[in-house]
């Protein structure tokens, strides 16, 4: 299940995520919509616009779930036109409201490109060839193959316009963690999540130290950019079936030959909030060695447990990898029984889903 989550304040600034599963919304993700604002006498009012070729619908279906939420932070006071229950997340979107009535609705050619030219020269005098010119061009492709199929497809991509990283004191003996930022590899990246990982996490936090597959290490070792000559990524449902399948293509440098990077995710829904998956990945992108990875999860969840209206999830994991000199094959499992309820876990503020 993926659903779009925007949030919005008096001034008309735009926070928006992806949830799926039910998770925490992943607010490295960014659409295209709108939003515009109004404060008088009686409060504020905000009315929002979002073009349909933003969202993944089934235009055949007229009914949707939809869900919006007010939090006032001076009282500490959420208002919910659905699911108004402190044991109920707002990001649990299977607990929903319905709007229906949504007909003929259109996603247009379902095609958005990205191209770009780069140009220039360089001028060292202590060079016999003074001048030396310099161009490149490529382009970020992403095709709606069916509705809920995304195609994404990058040829010798820039990732000039890239948001810069946060910047971050690290007072331990441990790596810092940056999180993905590239449009390429956001696009549905939420279909990828293994194991516990839990989305964005509270407040933005990673929830689980195991991450099998991480996007930010294609086209980065060592905080050195290494130049990617194509990319093909297919993401979404078919059926009750959550897809995702994308290959890399890495181009030949001074220091690391050309790499081949794959990875595919796959998800079988049943009752409503459940799945079983598993996880493949194929390449070492530090090119030191070769190396595989495959895992399997499974996750049973509930927000009506006994008939009461309560939270219940359990979830299973087990990965295994294999790498070329190696002997030993690391391999890693674990599980959580989570009762995510009133007086235990209170929910964190969380404001709008559609």
């Amino acid at each position: 299940m993926l659903c779009t989550s925007l949030a919005t304040n008096p001034v008309g600034v735009l926070v928006d995520g992806r949830i799926t599963e039910n998770r925490y919304p992943d607010m490295s993700w960014d659409g295209i919509w709108d939003v515009k604002t109004r404060v008088d006498d009686r409060g504020w009012s905000a009315e929002i616009e979002i073009p349909f070729k933003t969202l993944a619908f089934n235009p055949n279906v007229n009914t949707w779930g939809f869900n919006i939420s007010r939090h006032l932070a001076r009282l500490r006071e959420e208002s919910r036109w659905s699911s108004p229950s402190l044991d109920i997340r707002f990001s649990q979107a299977a607990m929903a409201g319905a709007v229906a009535g949504l007909e003929n609705l259109s996603q247009g050619a379902g095609l958005d490109m990205k191209p770009y030219a780069l140009g220039g020269f360089n001028r060292d005098m202590t060079r016999p060839d003074k001048r030396k010119g310099l161009a490149d061009a490529g382009v970020d492709l992403f095709y709606r193959v069916t509705a809920n199929l995304v195609s994404s497809t990058t040829f010798n991509t820039d990732f000039a316009e890239t948001e810069v990283d946060t910047r971050q004191v690290n007072l331990t003996r441990f790596p810092l963690f940056f999180p993905e930022r590239r449009a390429f590899f956001l696009e549905d990246a939420g279909v990828f999540q293994f194991g516990l990982s839990d989305g964005g996490g509270r407040r933005g936090r990673r929830d689980s130290d195991l991450i099998p597959f991480f996007s930010r290490r294609i086209g980065l070792v060592e905080q050195v950019e290494v130049p990617i000559l194509f990319g093909e990524k297919l993401t979404g449902k078919v059926g009750r079936f959550d897809v995702g399948l994308m290959d890399v293509k890495t181009r030949d440098t001074e220091t690391l030959p050309s790499q081949n990077l794959f990875v595919g995710r796959t998800k079988v829904n049943f009752w409503k909030e459940s799945y079983i998956g598993a996880l493949v990945t194929d390449g070492e992108p530090a090119g030191e060695t070769d190396n595989r990875l495959i895992g399997a999860d499974l996750k049973l969840s509930t927000s009506n447990f006994l008939s009461r209206g309560k939270n219940l999830r359990v979830t299973l994991f087990g990965s295994r990898t294999s790498t070329t000199g190696v002997e030993r094959r690391d391999a890693a499992c674990g599980g959580e029984i989570s009762y995510p309820n009133d007086l235990l876990h209170p929910p964190p503020d969380v404001r709008a889903a559609l």
